[in-house]
């Protein structure tokens, strides 16, 4: 009986772990996804002259992405290494290898979204702040994001 109440202790904590890490891996792909869909598309648009500047989608693009940057830093828990339904892109394993600098990357990137997001108030400001934020994402995204389609 014990030896029975075992294994099923610990085939639920298996069970829970594999469901936890599947989850943090659809979770920061779809926020990945909502970075460029929902705030980095409206502003590199506008700054590449794509699209007029409108001081409302601005607001919004930068109140989106300290969102999702608030949500971000727990969806790497270890283990999580592998490639979600339908994404495009995937944390590369070399974030578990050096996590203290991808943490920093994370970091970095928040500090800057809100450093930023109220000193756009015209085209030639956003280009700045633009440059300023988008150089964080680059600086991740070159060392922990490897292409899978």
């Amino acid at each position: 009986m014990f030896r029975t109440g075992f294994a099923v202790a610990a085939l639920a904590f298996a069970t829970t772990a594999v469901l936890a890490q599947s989850g943090a891996l659809e979770q920061r792909n779809a926020l990945m996804k909502s970075v460029w869909r929902d705030a980095w598309r409206p502003v590199t648009q506008m700054v590449r002259g794509q699209e007029p500047y409108e001081q409302a989608k601005v607001d919004a693009a930068f109140a989106k992405l300290a969102e999702i940057a608030a949500k971000l830093p727990p969806l790497w828990p270890a283990n999580s290494i592998g490639v979600a339904p339908d994404a495009n892109f995937s944390s590369s394993a070399k974030i578990w290898e050096n996590k203290a600098d991808f943490e920093a990357k994370l970091a970095n990137f928040t500090k800057a979204v809100n450093e930023n997001r109220s000193k756009a108030k015209n085209l030639d400001e956003l280009k700045t702040v633009y440059q300023v934020v988008n150089k964080t994402c680059d600086d991740c995204h070159e060392s922990y994001r490897v292409r899978v389609r």
